[in-house]
């Protein structure tokens, strides 16, 4: 136990940074995927709607946790590496749940693309019978 609270001591900077920059590439991504709803107008899949919400409020509660992180690096760098090496345990429960709103939403992300394919086919078919 105390070798991993110096192992979360001695990495606290490198692991803030790289927390930092997965969560504004998942919050990149997350942008792209509401702007490709809107740009299909398809506002049909409310369980999609949902998981990006769910992960979008999951991205936000680890930022500001990480924010505050951060910020106690900055202001001295011992008291943010104590700091960080203390919230380990909560930054994984951060983190578990994180991953849990990413498995959902890429799940419903597929079902929707399935489901949009299924319904791109359907109206194909119907077409190529009335020509």
């Amino acid at each position: 136990m105390l070798k991993r609270f110096h192992n979360d001591f001695t990495k606290a900077p490198k692991t803030l940074y790289n927390l930092s920059l997965d969560l504004q590439t998942l919050a990149l991504l997350l942008r792209e995927f509401e702007r490709y709803r809107l740009e299909t107008d398809d506002d049909s899949d409310a369980l999609l709607l949902q998981c990006i919400s769910r992960l979008q409020e999951e991205v936000e509660d680890i930022q500001m946790l990480v924010g505050r992180l951060e910020q106690r690096l900055d202001r001295s760098r011992t008291f943010g590496r104590l700091s960080t090496a203390f919230k380990a345990p909560e930054i994984q429960t951060c983190l578990n749940s994180l991953e849990n709103a990413k498995s959902s939403m890429l799940l419903a992300h597929h079902l929707y693309l399935h489901g949009t394919m299924h319904t791109r086919r359907n109206s194909s078919y119907a077409r190529s019978l009335t020509v």
